[in-house]
């Protein structure tokens, strides 16, 4: 085999791997009240065949159970993969770590946002991950096995929300767009380089 050949065929296989790597891991089913070993791919696979709802909530409590929960470094941002390997992460962690699953799971973009949120029980700015339904938004919370509405959540107050494609500022429950480009920074970096790399943490 030609060198250039090999090379690609090295490139070729890496970029397979890392796109289809299998990640292993253990979460505890509240439900049964047992560990499941599982693997991402099985949970997309499980979760792809239930209606949203469903869906939005298997999710979060199969994260919300898979890591502890702890305060990481605040330009550290973990994905799935990397919250797995941790064994902890932060409230942007998991918030990032559903989004991944859910996009896996066939959830357009576009329905998809994180929030940066004030929360009135903590000085700390919280992040969420939120579902645009029809006439409300669904909240995806470290703190809460729960899926609720933004509108039952009333202990949270939006700040900031965002996707690979859009952004918006929130005043008084309303929202307004900005510009990914703007300077917005979410811990030290900006909001854009943060937005195009959601599906890459």
């Amino acid at each position: 085999m030609r060198p250039a050949t090999l090379g690609l065929l090295i490139i070729l296989t890496s970029l397979a791997q890392n796109a289809w790597a299998t990640v292993t891991f253990t979460y505890w089913n509240n439900v049964d009240h047992h560990a499941v070993t599982t693997t991402d791919s099985a949970l997309i696979a499980r979760a792809r065949a239930l209606p949203v709802i469903e869906r939005l909530t298997l999710i979060n409590r199969v994260v919300n159970n898979a890591a502890n929960q702890t305060p990481t470094r605040p330009n550290e941002w973990r994905g799935f993969s990397s919250l797995i390997r941790h064994g902890e992460g932060d409230c942007e962690d998991f918030a990032l770590a559903k989004y991944q699953l859910l996009r896996k799971t066939g959830i357009a973009d576009e329905r998809l946002r994180l929030y940066a949120m004030k929360d009135q029980f903590s000085p700390a700015l919280h992040m969420v991950l939120g579902y645009q339904d029809r006439n409300q938004t669904l909240i995806l919370d470290n703190l809460t096995l729960r899926v609720l509405s933004l509108k039952q959540r009333d202990d949270l107050t939006p700040l900031y929300s965002f996707n690979q494609q859009r952004a918006e500022r929130w005043n008084q429950h309303a929202s307004t767009p900005i510009p990914l480009t703007s300077r917005l920074t979410l811990d030290g970096q900006p909001l854009s380089e943060r937005a195009a790399r959601l599906m890459d943490y």
